[in-house]
């Protein structure tokens, strides 16, 4: 519905922006080489407003086709998946939920080629936790 993709774009871009605005007022390092706490999340809010965006126009853009028989019954089941993860997050560690989370995602989807069950998940976690353990050097569950 166009109206409701041009509502959720405007609720992400909103709160890209003030993900944004609050970021800012975390406290810098002393070191100025250091770009600080804010930068992750100024950057994923920047990446966030920047899909809001992109919806929205897509939304203007495309002509009205209204949806046959909606799929709540799969968003609700994403919704719960979400859920688990967030339980499991700290028990199980960032690697095996992570993982995990996006396997099952991947096969809610639709997906069944096993290289891309297999490869997705390990690519996706591999780079994530190399971007947070040696760029950021935050450590992970």
């Amino acid at each position: 519905m166009k109206i409701g993709e041009l509502l959720v774009g405007a609720v992400f871009l909103s709160t890209a922006v003030v993900a944004f605005v609050l970021a800012g007022s975390f406290q810098s390092a002393a070191n100025a080489a250091d770009p600080g706490p804010a930068m992750y999340p100024r950057l994923m809010a920047t990446l966030m407003g920047l899909c809001a965006l992109a919806v929205m126009v897509r939304a203007l853009r495309s002509p009205y086709k209204p949806v046959e028989g909606g799929r709540w019954q799969l968003a609700l089941v994403s919704l719960v998946i979400a859920a688990a993860y967030l339980l499991l997050f700290e028990p199980l560690g960032y690697i095996v939920s992570t993982a995990a989370l996006i396997l099952v995602m991947l096969l809610l989807g639709g997906v069944r080629n096993l290289i891309q069950l297999t490869a997705v998940p390990v690519v996706y976690v591999a780079s994530t936790y190399f971007l947070f353990s040696s760029v950021l050097m935050l450590k992970l569950p």
